[in-house]
């Protein structure tokens, strides 16, 4: 019973940050939220500053290839954290392993997440600030330079 009147709170918390926020809010951050507090281990509402990365590995495959390609070349930066959802059956997985020699990485083997109403089909960059939504992107293959700018410039 306390439990399920943190989690009212905690969504009614959410839903009064996400309307006094003028900007196109992400809709889908009680979702994330849920599974990131569940599964993860982190509390939104206490991230400080860090740029969740939401990859599907098991959806498009030149869209996957296209962002772990991208991926392999960003730089360490403390503020990225990824999160590699499925499995490695079509992926090297030693791109993957590559990129979290040097980076934060989370899995999601079982595509958990999709459990949760995230909006994810896409990638998915997000920014979460002071335990808000700074900004997010839905990373289509248009997007890729955008994002690959963004992670630069953090």
């Amino acid at each position: 019973m306390r439990l399920r009147l943190k989690i009212i709170s905690f969504l009614i918390f959410l839903q009064l940050v996400i309307s006094c926020n003028n900007n196109e809010a992400y809709q889908y951050i009680v979702g994330l939220s849920l599974y990131l507090e569940t599964h993860q281990a982190i509390s939104v509402d206490q991230v400080k500053n860090t740029v969740f990365y939401i990859l599907p590995l098991n959806s498009c495959m030149p869209c996957t290839e296209s962002n772990i390609n991208m991926l392999s070349f960003i730089p360490f930066k403390k503020e990225i954290k990824f999160l590699f959802v499925g499995t490695l059956d079509q992926i090297n997985p030693s791109i993957i392993k590559n990129i979290c020699s040097t980076n934060r990485c989370i899995f999601d083997n079982g595509k958990i997440i999709s459990h949760y109403e995230t909006g994810l089909g896409k990638p998915l960059l997000i920014h979460i600030k002071n335990g808000r939504v700074y900004k997010y992107i839905y990373v289509t293959d248009s997007k890729i330079d955008e994002v690959k700018n963004y992670f630069l410039l953090l």
